[in-house]
């Protein structure tokens, strides 16, 4: 089973403007584009399966930003939306989805695919600048079976009433 690790450094403020200025272009917030800098780097120096995966994972999340580039310029989406991303990449980039994720795409207790899912919940969320949706304190979820994801938490436009 792999492990997350959190890497803590420290960054000149010329290079912490760069990595913010790139982060900005990219869409996401410098820690987020320091991780890419860094999985794009190190992915090249990998062998085998573990560099086809590492690569294969950077393509997924290069080909969910343009579905989420689609979503946000459409701007029709509602609190599934997070389900309809990864509907999105099961009907059309399901081999790609079993290469990042190392295995079944439909299975579980895949580090990976754990991973990979929450991150790229998490950037829906943060590139629509949407909000959980709660119901008595507790954030609403989706469910399904026989997906790439069983569930999902529910989004709300930023404002909107729920």
């Amino acid at each position: 089973m792999t492990e997350v690790q959190q890497v803590i450094t420290t960054l000149s403020s010329d290079i912490m403007a760069g990595l913010t200025l790139f982060a900005a272009d990219l869409k996401m917030a410098p820690p987020e584009a320091a991780s890419r800098i860094v999985t794009e780097f190190i992915a090249k120096r990998l062998t085998g399966e573990e560099r086809e995966r590492a690569l294969a994972e950077l393509d997924l999340l290069d080909q969910i930003e343009a579905i989420i580039d689609r979503v946000e310029a459409e701007d029709t989406w509602g609190e599934d939306v997070t389900s309809d991303v990864f509907e999105e990449v099961e009907n059309n980039y399901l081999p790609l989805y079993t290469r990042a994720v190392g295995g079944d795409p439909h299975g579980s207790h895949n580090s990976h695919k754990g991973r990979i899912n929450k991150r790229v919940g998490a950037r829906v969320k943060a590139r629509l600048g949407a909000e959980v949706v709660m119901r008595n304190g507790k954030r609403v979820k989706g469910q399904c079976s026989g997906r790439i994801i069983l569930s999902w938490t529910k989004l709300r436009r930023p404002g909107s009433a729920g």
